[in-house]
């Protein structure tokens, strides 16, 4: 072979190697979470945490029914900054990881939480029974963790929680590196009694809702199926009580 003719294609060779991701190798394919929302369970009225305002309260557990992972790590040069970027982890079939940014940070939750949420990783709101503009919301920030077992019989479930509570200094105020996740086959359980876990529904009439539950609702995170991350319940309010009507999606 020409010698010019071996050094260009060594050339192309080395230059198409240095654009791969590090750490992923050619032919590797995602192993990806699929994040959902089970259906809507407890709901309730408060009008005694907040004098003056009349709160629903609901339970929110997310899940992750996918084939890999929902990882998250989040750095800071100080803490002065008070928000981390957040990249995720996307595990690959060779046991490689690809770090991808996302357009989410991390935020600490204080307020009794005292640990880093993930901002957008759930959210809710409220909105008139037969459609119509979202009439109130709620917080968007959760603590990813392995909270209990939901499906263990999934392909790559972990039999005991990889992401527990305070995994890689998510629950330090003055951590500059944090970690947290949701593995295969788990489940992330925020109660309705939590603190900020309500929707202020003071200035809304009787009369008959849909609460809406998300999981990523902004699609910040790369996931197997991001069209299955809803689950809602039509809600009767009266007065200081509420009842659930109907239940749709989730699993």
């Amino acid at each position: 072979m020409d010698r010019r003719i071996g050094r260009a294609l060594f050339v192309l060779a080395l230059a198409a190697t240095v654009l791969l991701p590090i750490g992923h190798a050619l032919g590797a394919s995602p192993v990806l979470p699929d994040l959902r929302m089970r259906t809507v369970s407890k709901v309730a009225i408060d009008e005694s945490s907040i004098p003056g305002h009349k709160l629903l309260r609901y339970t929110t557990r997310i899940v992750n029914a996918g084939v890999g992972p929902f990882e998250v790590t989040a750095s800071r040069p100080s803490t002065n900054q008070a928000l981390m970027p957040v990249t995720q982890n996307i595990y690959q079939s060779d046991g490689s990881i690809l770090a991808t940014p996302t357009d989410t940070t991390l935020i600490w939750g204080g307020d009794g939480h005292n640990h880093w949420h993930v901002n957008n990783l759930e959210g809710a709101d409220l909105r008139p029974e037969g459609g119509g503009g979202v009439l109130a919301t709620a917080k968007q920030g959760f603590h990813a963790a392995d909270g209990g077992a939901w499906n263990l019989q999934l392909p790559n479930a972990p039999q005991q929680k990889v992401y527990k509570a305070c995994y890689k200094r998510s629950c330090q105020i003055g951590a500059l590196n944090v970690g947290e996740g949701i593995s295969v086959g788990w489940m992330d359980t925020y109660g309705y009694l939590l603190v900020n876990q309500w929707i202020d529904i003071t200035d809304l009439a009787d009369g008959r809702y849909v609460l809406m539950l998300y999981a990523d609702p902004n699609h910040s995170f790369t996931e197997a199926n991001p069209n299955n991350n809803t689950a809602s319940a039509t809600l009767s309010i009266s007065g200081s009580t509420v009842r659930v009507l109907s239940r749709t999606g989730g699993v």
